[in-house]
This record gives C-alpha cells, structure tokens and sequence, in this order.
C-alpha cells in the first residue's frame, strides 16, 4: 500500500511530500523517519490516491 506523509523541519512552515510503500500507516512513519533529518517533524499520513 502506498502512503502519502508530509513533513518539515521545525524552523520553517514548508512541508515536503513524499509517497512511501509500507504495509501500514505505522510502517510508512517508520521508513520515513529513517531516511529523514530528527529534527523534522512528520506533519501527517494519509493512504494515496
């Protein structure tokens, strides 16, 4: 299944998109924070369209 996250670092208002294959919403946060700077926040995770 494929998920669609935002998220930022936590000194700017511009959000980055991305769209990650997980078997689950959990499993998407998890890839995305393993490829992204700890200090970004992950803003929200939606399925795909």
């Amino acid at each position: 299944m494929n998920w669609d996250l935002a998220h930022r670092p936590r000194d700017t208002s511009e959000p980055t998109t991305v769209t990650v294959d997980a078997p689950s919403s959990l499993a998407a946060i998890e890839k995305l924070r393993a490829s992204i700077p700890a200090d970004h926040l992950v803003l929200y995770v939606r399925v795909a369209a």
